[in-house]
């Protein structure tokens, strides 16, 4: 007997909150904007709230993510999704390189200072161009400051609104 194997079910690095088979909620296809939210609650049932209204025929969707990642950026999510469910999603949010108007993965262009680098001109896959001045950056560069970002944010108590600022 292999004594370093796992077991079905087991979670040895005991970061997710519930584990188990869930057939009901499994069927739910993921959106970054999705119309409920799952979670556990207190007697190990899992719980399946709609968040809006949702129309009769519509898909009923929710978020894969931890819902403090529903925030974050596409250049945060697709990484994400990609390594811990194995998809590329394809949703009304993540095709928007504005992220629906907010601009939550967009750069401030230090050529002109008044626009936003994002994805969306151009070729989204070689670089990020200004809406404003055109300038650009190769993907890679924006990537890697973007990463940069995101790990500062992640490691700042989520209460300490001074550093989150800066």
């Amino acid at each position: 007997i292999d004594t370093n194997a796992y077991i079905v079910g087991e979670n040895p690095n005991k970061d997710v909150d519930l584990q188990g088979l869930f057939p009901i909620t499994s069927i739910l296809n993921h959106s970054c904007t999705s119309n409920t939210i799952c979670f556990a609650q207190d007697d190990f049932t899992f719980a399946c709230r709609a968040v809006m209204p949702i129309k009769k025929g519509e898909e009923i969707t929710t978020n894969y993510l931890h819902y403090h990642y529903h925030y974050f950026g596409l250049s945060y999510r697709q990484p994400e999704l990609s390594e811990h469910w194995h998809f590329k999603c394809n949703c009304h949010r993540c095709r928007d390189f504005t992220e629906f108007g907010t601009m939550s993965d967009a750069l401030v262009c230090t050529d002109c200072e008044e626009g936003r680098l994002t994805p969306f001109h151009l070729n989204a896959g070689a670089e990020w161009v200004c809406g404003t001045c055109y300038a650009s950056l190769p993907a890679d560069t924006v990537n890697k400051a973007l990463r940069e970002n995101w790990d500062l944010i992640e490691e700042t108590p989520k209460f300490d609104i001074k550093a989150l600022l800066e």
